[in-house]
């Protein structure tokens, strides 16, 4: 609760000043976070790890002889080393009376080399401290009026809003779940001795009906969100606002999607089913976690002990990779099993399949087998496409023991790993019958 970072940041490197913007977001009930710049000892990216909004003077640097581009590139190494690829979008609104300067900036952030993707603002704004700050008393007598300023300044497109507008709701369904979830609690039972003790006791019984009183103890927390997150996820989806149709109405519109070459339906594809060590935490043991195959399983005897057939052959015979396309492509393992067994943890082997990673510029050398499941197209920050084609006639049990070692390269999400699953598991159990035409 106390960690959260804050999504104002006031920057500044006169103490007054800074006093006088962070007073006025607070006297209009506005939480933000004021930090004094001392060239010297700079910034804690810490602070700026979840800004939506950063406001700070254009001229952080005693100006002196400076010229533009060495207080613009000062700006671009601050965001670069403070904001955190994991924060998001945020705008940036500067204190400076020079449009021309303003301008020159955007262009020089835009297109610096040296700054990236993530540290680059998507929405800017420039006020004049002088039209706020009395010069006498170093005080902003109206308020209000800087706040309005401060919205009214920032240039943001209706599809950025859009953006901020959806995080605004999921915020609001979770503090709307955690409220209700919380009322179940008796009113006698709200008190500083009781409370405690009432919240682990629901927390408890929510847990134990997800996976069973014997599995909470493996993981608690996964027990709690499968009983949470389907609560939240409904929340999220009937928390709208009906002041912001029409802004949605603006910036979703069926006509104006241009279409895209194949990487940019890869990478999308890649966001909505992939996960990646970079951003979530995955273990080999995870439901629908990939991982490479252990480097000496890849000479032909040892990955005929595993899966009884060689690995030119089973690539090419059952994968129908053409023999020199072989190297190209890389053999994975991915993690299955039902999904109550793994949310109950259930003690016994674990399950892989065989895959293969293959690059889209590589053509079959015949008709892939019905037992093989293939991923929509792929790729992984922009790198090569490739789809991933998992055989469901390539079953591995393990322990958790021999995996100890392997790690994760990525993790399918729920609906792609759910369709493999439909897959193993309708291959494994179709009937057959004998029949004379």
């Amino acid at each position: 609760m106390i960690d959260s970072p804050a999504q104002i940041v006031i920057v500044d490197d006169e103490t007054n000043h800074l006093r006088a913007i962070v007073e006025t977001f607070h006297k209009e009930g506005v939480s933000c976070l004021g930090l004094h710049y001392d060239p010297e000892v700079g910034l804690e990216a810490t602070h700026l790890r979840g800004v939506r909004l950063l406001v700070l003077d254009l001229h952080l640097l005693p100006s002196g002889t400076l010229g533009s581009k060495q207080h613009f590139g000062h700006l671009a190494q601050l965001l670069e080393q403070c904001i955190s690829y994991k924060g998001g979008p945020f705008a940036l609104i500067l204190w400076t009376e020079h449009e021309e300067e303003f301008v020159s900036l955007i262009k020089y952030l835009d297109s610096a080399n040296g700054l990236s993707e993530h540290a680059r603002p998507v929405a800017y704004g420039m006020l004049s401290k002088a039209h706020f700050l009395c010069p006498d008393e170093e005080v902003v007598e109206d308020h209000a009026g800087l706040i309005e300023e401060i919205e009214n300044a920032l240039q943001i497109a209706p599809q950025l809003k859009a953006i901020f507008a959806w995080e605004r709701d999921v915020q609001s369904a979770i503090r709307s779940m955690l409220a209700s979830m919380l009322e179940l609690i008796p009113k006698e039972k709200r008190t500083s001795q009781l409370f405690p003790h009432e919240v682990e006791t629901l927390l408890s019984r929510l847990a134990i009906k997800a996976v069973g009183e014997k599995n909470v103890c493996k993981d608690p927390r996964a027990a709690l969100d499968a009983s949470l997150v389907p609560i939240l996820a409904d929340k999220i989806s009937n928390a709208r606002v009906p002041e912001d149709l029409e802004l949605w109405r603006s910036v979703i519109k069926e006509s104006s999607v241009p279409s895209l070459p194949s990487i940019g339906y890869a990478s999308l594809n890649r966001m909505l089913h992939v996960a990646l060590p970079k951003s979530d935490t995955i273990r080999a043991s995870d439901w629908g976690s990939v991982v490479e195959i252990p480097n000496n399983w890849n000479d032909e005897h040892t990955f005929e002990t595993h899966f009884g057939l060689a690995q030119s052959e089973c690539f090419n015979k059952h994968f129908k990779i053409p023999v020199a396309k072989h190297d190209q492509c890389r053999a994975m393992l991915v993690r299955i099993g039902a999904p109550c067994d793994y949310a109950q943890q259930k003690a016994g082997p674990i399950t892989f399949l065989l895959a293969l990673e293959v690059p889209d510029s590589i053509e079959n050398c015949g008709t892939p087998p019905n037992a093989i499941w293939t991923s929509p197209l792929l790729s992984i920050e922009h790198c090569e496409l490739f789809s991933l084609r998992v055989s469901v006639s390539f079953p591995l049990t393990v322990t958790l023991s021999q995996i100890s070692a392997w790690s994760a390269v990525y993790r399918l999400r729920g609906p792609l790993l759910m369709e493999l699953l439909h897959k193993y598991g309708t291959h494994s159990t179709r009937p057959g019958k004998i029949s004379f035409e």
